[in-house]
């Protein structure tokens, strides 16, 4: 709605501002000092550019200082030589500023529609549970998720365990391989790892700086060092020539688990003991 109303402003002060230059040129081609109007035209452009950089009270400011200065140079002439104030510069006076006026409505309508769109965007996908680049589920869907699987593993007594890995060095590997070959890596790393577990045990990714995957999973306690196992050597078997060329870096993982009691953890606390858990995995 808010949009639309912004739309429409601009839409308005856009019409208005075609009539109005329209007028000027009609003003100049039936005027007698063409020359004068052409260069009053000019600085009315300067004045409409610099003011579409700055603010509305700046280009007014500058309208003032423009039109105090043309006043007092006629005004000069005036009493020293006796020359009448040219009845365009009237016209000129009265036009400049509204021009100004309603070129910066425009931009800032314009600005706000932006602005909003953006923020918009930032809602969408804040609240989209997948990722577009991976097609895993993100933070939100692992949120959402955690307290399902959590009323399950009490339900039923079955274990409940949060493993979070990340890449060992992401820094120095993205400034090997570069942003895009990480992303391919990463897309690539999110499809494997998806399919190596079981359907219910669903992989999500996240964060993206760094990035990092988790997986929600009912087991066994015991079962902890396999898993852990079974993560690195997955990434051990995957072959990342083609994307990253024949003298592709050893891309290693390092693995973080925590095992959730019973009403123990909120998602955030299970992901954060699990990530600090990262740091004993060398």
């Amino acid at each position: 709605m808010k949009n639309k109303r912004l739309s429409l402003g601009a839409d308005i002060a856009y019409m208005i501002l075609l009539v109005m230059l329209f007028v000027c040129v009609a003003f100049i081609v039936f005027s007698e000092n063409v020359s004068f109007n052409v260069a009053a035209l000019c600085i009315v452009f300067a004045i409409l550019i610099i003011s579409h950089f700055t603010a509305v009270t700046f280009g007014l400011i500058l309208n003032t200082v423009v039109i105090f200065a043309g006043f007092s140079w006629y005004l000069y002439r005036q009493f020293s030589y006796g020359i009448p104030i040219q009845s365009d510069f009237y016209f000129w006076v009265i036009v400049t500023p509204l021009l100004t006026v309603i070129s910066n409505t425009i931009f800032r309508n314009m600005l706000q529609i932006e602005e909003e769109n953006i923020k918009l965007r930032k809602w969408a996908q804040h609240f989209s549970i997948v990722d577009d680049m991976t097609e895993l589920k993100n933070i939100q869907a692992y949120e959402m998720e955690f307290p399902v699987y959590q009323r399950i593993a009490a339900r039923y007594k079955i274990g409940f365990m949060l493993i979070v890995w990340q890449f060992r060095y992401a820094d120095d590997l993205k400034r090997i391989i570069g942003k895009k070959g990480m992303e391919q890596t990463v897309a690539e790393l999110s499809k494997v790892m998806a399919n190596t577990f079981r359907r219910e045990d669903v992989v999500y990714i996240l964060s993206k700086d760094p990035y990092e995957w988790g997986i929600l999973l009912l087991t066994n306690e015991n079962s902890e060092e396999l898993l852990k196992t079974r993560i690195k050597e997955k990434m051990q078997e995957m072959d990342f020539s083609e994307i990253l060329g024949k003298n592709a870096p050893r891309l290693d993982v390092r693995v973080g688990v925590h095992f959730i009691e019973e009403d123990e953890d909120t998602p955030l606390l299970a992901l954060e003991k699990a990530k600090n858990k990262l740091q004993y995995d060398v």
